[in-house]
């Protein structure tokens, strides 16, 4: 399993790469709610990439909050695009102003969504 999940997340890694080497993590300090998730983020200019793990022993969905304005120069719209585990995009979403929310899909105990912000 652990084998497995190293080669997901080396994945990740490498599809999302520019946040990793050209980003500022910001950790969790992106969200403005508490979360029974473990939650980090970076930030690239006028996007945001989050990484939701589920740490807890039992499937839970995981709501996120975000004040866009602290981390982006320009919120006043954004595209949100929700993946899986391996990387594969499962939702696009648009919106309006500074004040952003989302939502993981359950989440297996363990399992892993990203999240992409895009406020450009």
């Amino acid at each position: 399993a652990l084998t497995a999940s190293l080669k997901e997340v080396a994945h990740l890694r490498q599809e999302f790469l520019p946040f990793f080497t050209q980003g500022v993590f910001i950790g969790d300090s992106v969200l403005s709610n508490l979360t029974p998730a473990f939650v980090r983020a970076y930030q690239l200019g006028g996007r945001l990439l989050i990484l939701v793990l589920n740490d807890q022993r039992h499937p839970t969905r995981v709501v996120l909050q975000s004040d866009l304005a602290l981390w982006t120069p320009h919120p006043e719209s954004y595209e949100t695009k929700y993946y899986d585990s391996s990387g594969k995009l499962v939702d696009t979403q648009q919106g309006q102003g500074s004040s952003w929310s989302g939502s993981t899909p359950q989440l297996q105990p363990e399992g892993l969504a990203v999240i992409e912000i895009d406020t450009r």
